[in-house]
């Protein structure tokens, strides 16, 4: 599969490892986030990416 430009990877809602108490991602508006958002999986690396709101 090949990503483009503009495409949407959804893989739902990021929880508090094993149920345990910690941040989790709730509600999240990218369009009000005016910068890079960075994911990061330990033993695999970052993957940063801006946010642009469109229109």
């Amino acid at each position: 599969m090949t990503l483009l430009p503009g495409d949407v990877v959804s893989m739902g809602t990021a929880l508090a490892s094993g149920g345990k108490p910690g941040r989790a991602v709730q509600n999240a508006d990218l369009s009000l986030m005016g910068g890079p958002v960075s994911v990061s999986i330990q033993g695999i690396g970052r993957l940063s990416n801006t946010v642009e709101h469109v229109g």
